[in-house]
């Protein structure tokens, strides 16, 4: 019987967890449980439910390459913070300049989306015009990694890839008719330490989000995973597949 009752109530719990929603407007967030009930977060962006019920996103202004010195803009600067429905409360987890080869401390507050595993938190930041860097942030060590080219980038959560990375990177291509090198940003499937393990497809996602990459979305049908794309203004997020 203890153990009956074990599995439904981590079937309850699952249900649950799957009927969270996020809601994104302007630079609002809203949390919203399997019950209707919301709870305004704030200002932020990016939103991501994690797999313990928790919703990681990013505090502060939403911001872009062309914006910079957030770190002097103390109403603008972005951190990362997680929500926690059972008490009601948020609470910053990530508060630090990301520099680089490129980015100083003043221009290194500029957060566009994060995902957390474990200890590992990954966290996409203006680089270039044409593309972002990852972040490899170690919260239990403090170390520190990255991979540059980096557009966006996603955690799969469940099978046997769990806590491997999706990412999306500008990367350089023959073209078979002239001869010439051409960026092109395929998803690729990644280790959690965001060593590439295979390119996957020369999709996109657009505004319907969900409903498209056709490719990815059967490639992680076969790792038996998931990942969770974040909304805005103009598309809830949600999962995929």
């Amino acid at each position: 019987m203890r153990a009956a009752s074990k599995i439904v109530l981590v079937s309850v719990l699952c249900c649950l967890a799957h009927a969270q929603r996020i809601h994104e407007h302007g630079e609002q967030v809203a949390y919203e449980d399997a019950h209707g009930r919301k709870t305004p977060l704030g200002r932020g962006h990016s939103a991501v439910p994690l797999p313990d019920g928790r919703i990681l996103f990013v505090q502060g202004a939403r911001m872009s390459y062309g914006e910079r010195l957030a770190c002097t803009k103390p109403e603008a600067r972005n951190r990362v913070a997680v929500f926690d429905p059972a008490t009601g409360k948020s609470s910053v987890i990530y508060d630090k300049p990301l520099t680089n080869g490129f980015v100083g401390p003043d221009d290194a507050c500029i957060f566009e989306h994060a995902e957390l595993s474990g200890d590992k938190l990954y966290v996409v930041t203006p680089w270039a015009a044409t593309s972002n860097m990852l972040a490899i942030v170690n919260l239990k060590t403090g170390e520190k990694g990255g991979v540059e080219g980096v557009v966006d980038a996603w955690v799969i959560r469940g099978g046997p890839s769990e806590g491997d990375l999706i990412y999306t990177r500008r990367m350089w291509d023959k073209s078979p008719e002239d001869g010439l090198e051409y960026p092109h940003y395929p998803f690729i499937h990644a280790k959690p330490d965001g060593k590439q393990i295979a390119i996957i497809s020369d999709e996109t996602f657009t505004v319907g989000r969900t409903e498209t990459a056709p490719v990815l979305r059967a490639y992680l049908r076969r790792l038996g995973g998931r990942i969770y794309v974040c909304g805005d203004d103009y598309a809830e997020g949600g999962w995929i597949p």
